[in-house]
């Protein structure tokens, strides 16, 4: 189970374009950095997602961006329960996983130990439910979308078939024998 520190559901709820129903097992986790661009720290990025998830401005078309949860310094923010998908993070592989955005505003900015540490937390507890492999998955690859610089940098690789650029954060979670889980930074 999937602890979190705040809620911003009971808003997100009111805007029917945000979420689904979801309709297949969650089969993995997607980490995105929320990269708003004004170089703030993780905890004033994190707020501008969380007014962002929560705001009924956000609209594009039929949908919204928002993602499952977002995290930064010591939090976990709830933005759509496990049963909806959020429309849309990353589609559409939103519809078989968790999406994450992790409080990280312009890529090379550090992102702070206590985010790091709740993502860690996030994805223990994710791995009691959610399997989870060694190598990320190249899920964009399906839809053919451009590689985005994201959080865990591997992504880019998958695509490019070159070594990832360096980041500041990279978490690998893997199912041990016997139901634990391992978690490398």
């Amino acid at each position: 189970m999937i602890t979190f520190e705040d809620d911003v559901w009971p808003q997100v709820q009111l805007h029917p374009w945000k979420y689904t129903t979801r309709n297949a097992p969650i089969n993995g986790i997607i980490w995105h950095a929320t990269r708003g661009g004004q170089w703030y720290d993780g905890a004033t990025e994190l707020r501008a997602f969380r007014n962002w998830a929560a705001s009924p401005n956000n609209r594009i078309s039929d949908y919204a961006g928002v993602a499952s949860y977002g995290i930064g310094p010591g939090i976990c923010l709830r933005v759509v329960p496990d049963t909806y998908v959020p429309r849309w993070s990353s589609w559409p592989s939103d519809l078989h996983a968790v999406s994450v955005e992790v409080a990280q505003s312009n890529l090379g900015q550090d992102i702070e130990a206590e985010t790091i540490e709740r993502c860690v937390v996030f994805a223990l507890e994710a791995s009691a439910t959610v399997p989870t492999e060694r190598e990320p998955i190249p899920f964009r690859e399906a839809v053919a979308l451009p590689p985005r610089e994201d959080l865990l940098g591997q992504e880019a690789s998958l695509y490019r078939k070159e070594p990832a650029h360096s980041s500041p954060f990279q978490l690998q979670v893997s199912r041990k024998r016997g139901g634990g889980a391992q978690v490398d930074l």
